[in-house]
């Protein structure tokens, strides 16, 4: 069940949305009265491109996008083909952003999402390739801090409060960054040395953008899942039982066996984005969030 938040003519950008939880994400968004919502993906071609009421049959992005523009006609939902791991990309994909929001009424971006990210393989350390380690680090790292670092200006331009009142401690207001991290941010993972530490790095960069960003009314928090329930999972599954000599089902089995016996539903991840993301958290900044089933308490 969707847990209810408003975010009436607010400016979000969600990155990765094309599938997935990012899809899932950037409709409760549009449903939750959106003014401007940005979609953030790639293209297979890697062209950095800017598209506004394209053919719903360009890409996956633009087709989650043409339905949340049928479904939620009041919502501006926009389409930002970006590779985030490419600077000049991320560059261009925030100046369109800028241009956007600069024309419309609205001031400044409300929230930003960094979900898009990377499985990264599998590979015990003593074989990781070098080339595998640097493309998951840069997707997830250094693609997450590209993105913030070049939207914070307009981050700040909405946290900014609309009296002298001090931004740290204004309460209901401000704007947020949420961080999509992982259980295996705060433990290890053998076979996922790439993926583990971009996320165990992902919450250090959480936690230093609350403290950068307090005074300027910006919070950011992250969110820690287990595996969810989604098709990307099914990869990662696959990936794991072909090279520790097991059936997908068992190994799914195996993941199972947390005290909620399941995976993590794609709803629940997205509740918990909703609540960082809103006013209703507005006394948290910094934190990072399990959503496990259990697995993890602390």
């Amino acid at each position: 069940m969707s847990a209810t938040f408003s975010f009436l003519k607010k400016s979000v950008v969600v990155t990765g949305a094309a599938a997935g939880l990012g899809a899932d994400l950037s409709r409760a968004f549009a449903k939750a009265g959106a003014g401007n919502l940005f979609l953030v993906d790639q293209q297979d071609d890697k062209r950095i491109q800017y598209v506004s009421g394209a053919d719903e049959n360009t890409n996956t992005l633009e087709g989650v996008a043409a339905k949340l523009r049928t479904e939620f006609p009041d919502t501006k939902v926009h389409t930002a083909f970006c590779d985030i791991s490419d600077e000049s990309q991320v560059k261009s994909m925030a100046e369109n952003i800028r241009h956007v929001l600069g024309s419309s009424s609205s001031n400044g971006l409300d929230v930003l999402v960094n979900n898009a990210g990377t499985n990264g393989g599998v590979s015990l350390v003593e074989d990781m390739q070098t080339s595998n380690w640097e493309h998951t680090i840069r997707v997830n790292l250094t693609g997450t801090m590209m993105v913030t670092r070049e939207l914070t200006p307009l981050l700040k331009e909405a946290g900014a409060p609309s009296s002298n009142t001090t931004k740290a401690n204004c309460v209901g207001g401000g704007a947020a960054i949420v961080n999509i991290s992982s259980n295996v941010s705060k433990r290890g993972l053998p076979l996922r040395a790439d993926y583990v530490c971009s996320k165990w790095a992902l919450l250090g960069l959480t936690q230093t953008l609350a403290l950068e960003l307090v005074n300027d009314g910006v919070r950011c928090n992250a969110v820690c899942p287990g595996p969810i329930n989604v098709d990307r999972i099914d990869q990662v599954v696959a990936m794991h039982a072909e090279m520790e000599g097991k059936t997908a089902e068992d190994m799914r089995a195996e993941w199972e066996g947390v005290p909620m016996q399941r995976f993590v539903e794609s709803e629940e991840v997205t509740n918990a984005v909703m609540f960082l993301a809103s006013s209703a958290s507005s006394a948290m900044t910094g934190q990072a969030h399990n959503i496990t089933g259990g697995f993890l308490m602390d």
